[in-house]
């Protein structure tokens, strides 16, 4: 991001998703891409060009999981807003981006290491410098991150309980959500009339623990005799134990 030839620090940029200060943030990507072609006829002077399709941007988003996590909610059918600012009192000069659709949610988490988030999204609306008219009215009302608000897990503090099994010495876990998604165009309209849901929506964990009272399955019960139900992953706080985010 451009904000001129003034360096920037961290403490300088700020990620706001919809109205909420995002905290964590590693690295943010933004493009966007103009189908067009030239017009070619003859007599031509000048070149003129012409849409020929869509024009929509994406965005990757890594973050560290440091308070309550503001994507998670957003893998099913709601759009979001993002804007990206190096100053909270001065909404104009922004990159920012609206009506945004998540398609890939990635968590991860491993000993020794803070759980951290990678998503991707694909927008519909605008994006670049966002009109005033379109972003919060008032970023600087926004408290800023605090470290007393912070709150961090380790290996100790993630418990998985799948059918009566429990266990919480977890080594590494992962979990990934890929929606994907159809947008609805109506002729004469550069919008989307609606952005649908792709069903099934496809859900992947995995994750290593310790072996400490559990007994495997024997390799050629399966696939005969699967186990289905519930797994409930819990990540908490390392200090006060409170819960973070949940995956059922």
């Amino acid at each position: 991001m451009d904000f001129g030839e003034q360096r920037l620090t961290r403490s300088d940029q700020h990620f706001f998703l919809n109205s909420t200060e995002v905290r964590g943030i590693q690295d943010v990507n933004l493009n966007y891409d103009n189908n067009a072609v030239p017009l070619k006829h003859l007599g031509m002077v000048n070149s003129r060009f012409l849409p020929v399709g869509p024009q929509v941007g994406s965005l990757d988003l890594n973050y560290l999981l440091i308070s309550s996590d503001q994507f998670i909610n957003y893998t099913g059918n709601s759009s979001f807003n993002g804007f990206l600012v190096k100053n909270k009192n001065n909404v104009i000069e922004n990159f920012g981006f609206t009506d945004a659709y998540l398609t890939s949610y990635n968590f991860a988490c491993s000993v020794g290491q803070i759980p951290s988030v990678a998503i991707s999204a694909t927008t519909f609306g605008n994006m670049g410098r966002i009109a005033s008219g379109e972003a919060p009215t008032n970023f600087a009302a926004i408290p800023s991150s605090t470290l007393s608000d912070l709150t961090i897990s380790n290996a100790g503090s993630i418990d998985i309980n799948m059918n009566g099994f429990n266990n919480n010495k977890v080594e590494s876990f992962g979990l990934s959500i890929t929606t994907e998604r159809n947008p609805i165009y109506k002729l004469n309209k550069k919008y989307p009339n609606s952005v649908q849901v792709n069903w099934p929506v496809q859900i992947e964990a995995d994750f290593q623990i310790g072996g400490r009272d559990y007994t495997p399955q024997n390799l050629r019960m399966f696939p005969q005799n699967t186990t289905n139900g519930n797994l409930i992953i819990n990540v908490k706080d390392y200090q006060s134990h409170n819960n973070i985010i949940s995956f059922i």
